[in-house]
C-alpha cells in the first residue's frame, strides 16, 4: 500500500506513532531528501534561493558589436533564469506541500514547541526525529532484522495464495523494510546495487515473471548501471505489470 493511501490515517503524537509517520515523510520528502536526510549531515545540499532576473541595461560590452553581443548575452542570460527560475519554484512547491503535510498530521502541541515559525522544513524534520525517535540503537537493530527478514525469498510454493498474490504481499513487505531500514541508514539498504541483485534472484526462478525481468533489464540498463532506480520505481513497475497480465494468469501450474 501506497503512503498516500493510508495519510488520512496518519498522526504523529507519540514515540509508538513515529515509525509509521516517519515511512511516509520519507516518501514525501523524496524530492527533496538530499537536502533533509541527517545521515547527509554537513554534506547535505542547500534548498535554492530565487534566482535574479538579468538586467539588460546593466551590461555594457565594448567593441563594434556591442549591441549584438549585448543582445545575445541578454538572451543566454534569460534562458538560464527562466530554468533556475522554475526549479527553484518547483522545489519551493514541494517544501510547501511537505510543510503542510507535516502541519496537519503532527500533534497540535508538538508542531508549536517543535516546528516553529522560522525553521526549514530540515530543522523541523531533525527536531522530530530526536524527539520521537528514542533509543536510537535499538530502532536501528529491530529495523535491521525486518530488512533482512525482507530479503529471504517468498514462499512460492504449497497451498495458499496464488503466486501473483504472494509476490504483491511481498513487495509492499519488501518495500516497507527497506524503507525503514532507509531511514535508519542500515548500510546495505542504502545500496540500491545490492537491492537490484538482491531482488532479481528473487524474480528470477519464477517462470511467470521472466519475460517481465528481462524486459525491464532491456529497458532499463543504462539506469541499473548508474544505480539510479529506487526500490519503489522496480516494485511500482513489477506490480503495474501483475495487475495488468491479470493476477489469475501467474497461478502456478500443478
Amino acid at each position: 500500500m501506497s503512503p498516500a493511501a493510508t495519510d488520512n490515517k496518519i498522526k504523529l503524537e507519540g514515540y509508538e506513532d513515529w515509525d509509521r509517520w516517519n515511512i511516509v515523510f520519507i516518501a514525501r520528502a523524496s524530492f527533496l531528501w538530499d537536502k533533509i536526510n541527517p545521515a547527509m549531515a554537513g554534506q547535505l545540499r542547500g534548498f535554492l534561493t530565487p534566482p535574479l532576473r538579468p538586467s539588460y541595461a546593466l551590461m555594457t560590452v565594448p567593441g563594434p558589436n556591442q549591441n549584438l553581443e549585448l543582445r545575445q548575452w541578454y538572451k543566454g542570460e534569460r534562458d538560464l533564469y527562466r530554468v533556475c527560475l522554475a526549479e527553484f519554484e518547483a522545489e519551493d512547491r514541494a517544501v510547501i506541500e511537505l510543510e503542510t503535510w507535516v502541519a496537519e498530521t503532527v500533534g497540535k502541541h508538538h508542531f508549536s514547541a517543535l516546528c516553529g515559525a522560522g525553521k526549514g522544513i530540515d530543522q523541523w524534520y531533525a527536531s522530530l526525529r530526536s524527539k520521537f525517535a528514542g533509543d536510537h540503537a535499538l530502532r536501528y537493530a529491530m529495523a535491521e532484522a525486518r530488512f533482512k527478514a525482507a530479503l529471504e525469498r517468498p514462499g512460492l510454493s504449497g497451498p495458499g495464495s496464488p503466486v501473483g498474490e504472494r509476490i504483491m504481499a511481498w513487495l509492499d513487505e519488501w518495500e516497507y523494510a527497506i524503507a525503514e531500514a532507509q531511514s535508519y541508514q542500515v548500510h546495505l539498504a542504502c545500496n540500491p546495487n545490492y537491492l537490484w541483485t538482491v531482488f532479481a534472484s528473487v524474480i528470477h526462478d519464477i517462470e511467470e515473471l521472466q519475460e517481465w525481468l528481462h524486459a525491464f533489464k532491456s529497458a532499463n540498463k543504462e539506469a541499473l548501471a548508474e544505480n539510479k532506480l529506487t526500490v519503489r520505481e522496480i516494485c511500482d513497475n513489477l506490480r503495474c505489470t501483475l495487475i495488468r497480465e491479470g493476477i489469475v494468469r501467474l497461478r502456478r501450474s500443478s
